[in-house]
């Protein structure tokens, strides 16, 4: 798996790519001429995606050609002096090309720039993670979650066998971590409805042309159900820490966190606050930071903490 820093580069970098595009280039091409992986050029497409900035894609034979956005959108973005280096944290710094991304006095639409980069960079390193683990699990599983991501990428219909035997046709739209589990969220072809399906349940896949179907929903009222999926499995809460050092890693290995935001204190200080899940991964990050945090609230997650730090030291004696 790619290191943290690599992988933002590398996606830093696919989107500044998309962003000046001129002329029409395959996918392939693309991918050896930034030197990285197709897939990763496919998520920088569908990042944009999130601004209403839809590349047409093509397919020509085994190849896939995108075309230049027509026209050129330039957004201006208002961000105070702690925000922009809040957004800073998550950038790469150093022998990265500048983007089209300008930031300007007076009000504008930084929050929703922060929230959809910081979420798409999280949740696709998270979900690298994730679908390893499957592989290594379950060839089953694996084969299911390539599928789905082939289907995302070529526009087709998807033709599912859950468990219980039903068969449902379903135009694929995300697949994203809800509750703990990969799912898989997409148009019901029939009732032309949203709908989601944890990806275990899934037996077989089979994909069918899909060039005629017109999406439903945009992908903005994608993300709103999925934000809505998560509100729904009761685990979301509104963290806020307080770290005594800058020396901090502030992209947490959790696998869900939402409207991330970061002020500075003139001691040296940082005060960091987050929607997310509650859950291991959030542990574990906590105490790895031992020392230098201090949980401002929720208070009772301090509680929690403790309860799982003692679970686990006996989960350990237990062990050795």
């Amino acid at each position: 798996m790619l290191e943290n820093f690599s992988y933002e580069k590398s996606f830093w970098k696919v989107l500044t790519y998309l962003d000046n595009l001129e002329e029409e280039i395959t996918v392939e091409d693309l991918a050896i001429l930034l030197g990285v992986e197709k897939d990763l050029i496919f998520r920088g497409i569908q990042f944009f995606e999130r601004f209403n900035i839809e590349y047409k894609c093509e397919k020509r034979g085994s190849r896939t050609v995108v075309y230049p956005f027509p026209s050129q959108i330039n957004m201006s973005v208002s961000l105070s002096l702690t925000e922009w280096l809040s957004l800073e944290n998550y950038l790469p710094k150093d022998g990265c090309e500048s983007s089209g991304f300008t930031v300007n006095s007076g009000n504008g639409t930084h929050k929703n720039i922060q929230k959809n980069f910081f979420e798409i960079l999280a949740f696709e390193k998270k979900k690298e993670k994730l679908i390893s683990k499957i592989r290594s699990d379950s060839n089953k599983h694996y084969e299911i979650i390539s599928s789905i991501e082939k289907a995302l990428r070529d526009g087709s219909i998807m033709i599912i066998e859950l468990s219980n035997s039903k068969k449902e046709e379903i135009y694929p739209r995300s697949l994203s971590y809800v509750d703990g589990k990969l799912h898989f969220i997409g148009e019901e072809k029939k009732d032309r409805c949203l709908v989601y399906v944890n990806t275990k349940e899934i037996q077989s896949v089979n994909l069918m042309c899909g060039e005629d179907y017109k999406k439903n929903f945009s992908l903005k009222e994608v993300n709103d159900f999925i934000n809505s999926l998560r509100h729904m499995g009761g685990k979301e809460l509104r963290v806020v820490l307080k770290f005594y050092t800058n020396d901090v890693n502030l992209t947490p290995p959790i696998n869900f966190y939402d409207q991330p935001y970061v002020t500075y204190s003139s001691d040296g200080s940082l005060i960091w606050s987050a929607s997310l899940e509650l859950g291991n991964d959030l542990f574990e990050w906590l105490l790895k930071n031992d020392n230098q945090v201090e949980i401002i609230d929720p208070f009772f997650l301090r509680k929690e903490l403790d309860d799982y730090k003692n679970h686990r030291s006996k989960a350990i004696k237990k062990a050795g």
